[in-house]
């Protein structure tokens, strides 16, 4: 049988199309066959079947769909520009007229002292969002952690909250408390850029579910944190908004793609903020800014309406474990369901309570081995060796986890890489065409997944399945593992997170 010749004479200049037979060889490479010449031959003249195949599949509608991608909103909303318009103009809200600044030993404090001085009368939401939105005002043009601040829907918000306040009491603990969200969560009626020009002016019509029981729970929605374009990318200063400042070290830029929201929260710029984590981007803040960072099981928090990925969780980053756990408390509750008023007045505050729990019952496993593999700088070594003798002090059980019990885990970021890719792709594919919409970061890492295949996504599901059984059955013998965050101490010096290999959530 005759074949073709598949071996182009020069390489393609820049701009020049590769022809079909050197684009299957590759897929063919990169899939590991080897195809005999007549084997090539015909898969050159079924493949374009097959892409007239997939090319007709990408312009059917799924409305309604709940599956993997279905939470997605960048594809909606760029294709009806219709949703992508100016923020509205609001009536002017001003605060009442008796608002009193609140002292910073309360306001820094935690949740659980603020909740009871709202609900005694002792402040008002007024008076707490005003002193918030009036610190934001004075600080945030150097920390940077916000993007937008919707400062007259707060104070209309927290006039709205100060009444009930009297007529029937606080909703929850979180009545009245001043929260900032990830600028990738929806909030209706304020824009949600993505820290990205391509949805600079997107103004989403209803809140993500998450951002919706918040509400109900009595929490103010303040404002959109600073985040990494799209979550996916490396800041820069020429970004939409240019990334933030630890206020701890205001040289240092704050890390993660929740890094404004951990900015926030160590300055006093909120009381909490909500974020997304699908490979340290809560984390990462938490650690970095001497936070408590919670990433919740698998869809326990839902995750309708954010756009992030399958790997991705709706999170929490507070000052302090108990407010972390009121928060989270708050997310998980149905407000649609009977009884959840009464829930919300009740479940946040006793998971506060309860998360205070004698340290010495614990059993901490501590991987020596992995940790020893990932490698950590020697503040970082001795950090984790001072909390080692601390937890034996008081009583904690400290159990060695085997390294080979883990080493599934370089395995697993790899795998988190190739599906964060390859979804991000499918994200981006309909407006990706123009990458001079985004920030050069961004619209590079937006190409990888162009080079995966399905059998590749697969694969790394697969790992990713195996990893979480392997924890799994580490979690068994002990309540959680003792590792740092981040295996370096400052952003100056920390790894590319997208190019590292060695692998480990630990050094991400």
């Amino acid at each position: 049988m005759a074949t073709k010749p598949h071996t182009p004479a020069h390489a393609p200049s820049a701009g020049e199309p590769l022809d079909k037979g050197t684009l299957v060889a590759a897929f063919a490479t990169h899939a590991g066959l080897h195809l005999d010449p007549g084997e090539r031959e015909r898969l050159e003249e079924y493949v374009d079947t097959v892409w007239e195949m997939a090319a007709r599949l990408r312009h059917v509608e799924t409305p309604g769909l709940e599956g993997l991608r279905a939470r997605m909103p960048l594809r909606a909303a760029y294709a009806n520009r219709e949703g992508l318009r100016a923020a509205p103009a609001a009536a002017p809200a001003r605060p009442r007229p008796d608002v009193r600044p609140v002292p910073a030993t309360l306001l820094d404090g935690g949740l659980t002292g603020l909740a009871q001085a709202i609900s005694h009368g002792d402040v008002t939401p007024s008076d707490v969002t005003h002193t918030v939105l009036e610190r934001i005002l004075r600080y945030d043009g150097a920390v940077r952690s916000y993007i937008t601040v919707d400062r007259e829907g707060a104070l209309a918000a927290a006039l709205a909250l100060d009444a009930e306040v009297g007529d029937g009491g606080p909703r929850s603990v979180l009545h009245g408390i001043p929260i900032g969200t990830k600028d990738n969560i929806p909030i209706a009626g304020m824009p949600c850029t993505y820290n990205s020009p391509l949805m600079r002016d997107w103004v989403p019509k209803r809140d993500a579910e998450a951002i919706r029981r918040l509400r109900a729970a009595g929490a103010v929605m303040v404002g959109k944190h600073n985040l990494n374009e799209f979550g996916w990318s490396l800041p820069t200063e020429d970004d939409l908004a240019p990334p933030p400042r630890n206020p701890w070290f205001p040289a240092e830029r704050s890390v993660g793609s929740s890094s404004g929201g951990g900015a926030a929260v160590a300055a006093g710029l909120a009381l909490a903020a909500i974020g997304t984590d699908g490979g340290g981007s809560i984390r990462l803040p938490a650690g970095q800014h001497g936070l408590f960072g919670v990433k919740p099981g698998h869809d326990d928090v839902p995750r309708q309406g954010v756009g992030d990925g399958s790997v991705s969780e709706v999170c929490v980053l507070t000052r302090t474990a108990p407010d972390a756990a009121a928060v989270l408390a708050a997310m998980l509750i149905d407000v649609d369901a009977e009884g959840a008023a009464e829930r919300l007045r009740r479940e946040p505050a006793e998971r506060a309570d309860g998360v205070l729990t004698p340290l010495g019952a614990l059993r901490l496993g501590v991987p020596e081995g992995y940790l020893a593999d990932v490698g950590m700088e020697g503040d970082v070594a001795s950090a984790l060796a001072s909390v080692r003798r601390a937890c034996e002090e008081i009583g904690v059980e400290l159990v060695g986890v085997p390294k080979a019990a883990l080493d599934i885990l370089h395995d697993a970021v790899r795998a988190n890489f190739v599906i964060i890719a390859a979804e991000h792709f499918f994200d981006h594919e309909g407006p990706g065409g123009d990458r001079s919409r985004y920030g050069e970061s961004a619209g590079f890492y937006n190409l990888p997944g162009s080079c995966l295949s399905a059998a590749d996504y697969l694969h790394a599901l697969r790992v990713g399945a195996v990893a979480k059984d392997a924890i799994d059955a580490v979690l068994g013998g002990v309540d959680m593992l003792l590792t740092p965050t981040s295996p370096v101490t400052r952003t100056s010096t920390a790894r590319n997170p997208k190019t590292h290999r060695k692998g480990g959530n630990a050094a991400y």
